[in-house]
């Protein structure tokens, strides 16, 4: 029987204003490199700006698949990243590693629409064996996630609005009672997303409330790259209520737009669902009708990506900072990117390195940062690096590998111009 867990910047300068904008171009993602990390044995990554797409992945097939508009209209350039540990993964007693730990980043940020994650399995398990895991990484429990085993067992995908650490494991229990219905959820409408998310629910089996989701299906329009049109969602066995929404799609220079939704009532998902007999209740979606605007309180919100430090200004710059570019937070945050300006009259620079320090020691390792073009296509007027950390409260200095191309002005104080992006979350 199948278990439960088996379901399924561009940063453009006008004039010299500093302004977060969008690239119809991914950077080039760097594929299962020994990064070097402690407990990182290979990694790869790709920084994607709002609207855009793309895929990282490793040699043994672990991968991360981010649609459009994943990333918040809101935020700026991200980079994503998954990374096979040399960690064990701590399975539920009773069962088996079936993968390594993989963690995929960036944390702490719930997106606008799921990501696509990718774990390989060991021993070639059977979709009913496998169960999935997502590490929360603020209280570091293990919760049973929804996911899609491929018929040869070997991949297990999952569609997730968060990221973190995620293993899969294979237990021996099975019968109609520890296994899943599954809704089939098709979408027709050529430019829009269905989302379906749960609102209440009577089980057939109490104790299958430990992999009740914590999150909606997402199905992406006929067509889209790298996803389906047509998902299953594995389910406790029980009567559902489920709330319905659709959005517009969005295209590379356009958001998505206003959500709307409608109800589904009373939904029966009592057959259990085997790979020998493969049983669904279906639903198909074009347009909603009688549909009600606005989105499903069960959805998730979108995390706002809000500046922890920025000083750039309109006002004429000059190469090489007068002063320490010192910033000062009272918060933690989790820090997804970092931007120095390299206008340097117009001539662009090659990136170098961009670290923090504080009371005289780095905060991390200087990271290569990738540059991205400002106003009139100057190459490298941006440097970004993504450094995934949480930054305590305290004041820091932002080092730049090439002061004398670093852009500054009065208005800064003679700092030089930086932007500073993250998510605010609990101190450890």
């Amino acid at each position: 029987m199948i278990p439960l867990a088996v379901r399924s910047s561009l940063l453009v300068a006008v004039g010299l204003f500093w302004v977060s904008g969008c690239s119809s171009t991914p950077s080039a993602s760097t594929v299962d490199g020994g990064s070097g990390e402690a407990g990182v044995a290979a990694s790869a990554s790709i920084q994607l700006a709002p609207g855009m797409s793309g895929e990282a992945a490793l040699d043994d097939g672990a991968k991360i698949t981010i649609p459009a508009w994943a990333i918040p209209p809101t935020a700026g350039a991200m980079e994503f990243r998954v990374a096979r540990s040399t960690a064990t993964p701590s399975v539920p007693s009773g069962q088996t590693a079936a993968s390594a730990v993989y963690t995929f980043s960036p944390g702490y940020t719930t997106f606008a629409r799921p990501v696509k994650l990718t774990l390989p399995l060991t021993g070639n398990p059977t979709p009913e064996q496998v169960r999935v895991y997502r590490v929360d990484p603020t209280t570091k429990m293990a919760k049973l996630v929804s996911a899609e085993v491929s018929a040869d067992g070997k991949t297990a995908s999952v569609l997730s609005y968060h990221l973190s650490d995620w293993f899969a494991s294979t237990t021996s229990g099975g019968g109609a009672s520890s296994a899943s219905a599954a809704l089939k959820v098709t979408n027709t409408v050529p430019a829009r997303w269905i989302n379906v998310c749960v609102t209440s629910q009577v089980l057939t089996y109490p104790e299958q409330a430990e992999a009740l989701p914590t999150e909606p299906i997402a199905v992406a329009p006929p067509g889209t790259i790298g996803w389906n049109s047509t998902q299953n969602w594995y389910l406790p066995q029980g009567t559902y209520n489920f709330c319905v929404e659709s959005v517009a799609a969005g295209t590379i220079t356009s958001p998505p737009g206003k959500p709307s939704r409608v109800q589904l009532t009373n939904v029966p998902l009592k057959a259990p669902w085997t790979r020998s007999d493969p049983k669904t209740t279906d639903v198909v979606y074009g347009a909603l009708i009688d549909a009600v605007e606005g989105p499903c309180d069960c959805s998730p919100t979108a995390t706002s990506i809000s500046n922890v430090h920025s000083n750039g200004n309109v006002g004429g710059v000059s190469n090489k900072p007068t002063a320490p570019t010192v910033f000062t937070t009272t918060d933690c945050n989790h820090i997804s990117r970092i931007a120095t300006y390299h206008w340097n009259k117009g001539a662009g620079q090659t990136p170098g390195t961009i670290t923090l320090s504080k009371d005289g020691a780095n905060v991390f390792a200087p990271l290569q940062a990738a540059g991205t073009p400002g106003q009139g296509g100057v190459k490298n007027a941006y440097w970004n690096v993504f450094p995934g950390i949480i930054l305590l409260p305290g004041t820091y200095t932002v080092v730049d590998s090439d002061p004398d191309t670093w852009s500054q002005n009065a208005e800064s104080g003679g700092k030089g111009f930086v932007i500073i992006e993250g998510v605010k979350v609990s101190c450890p």
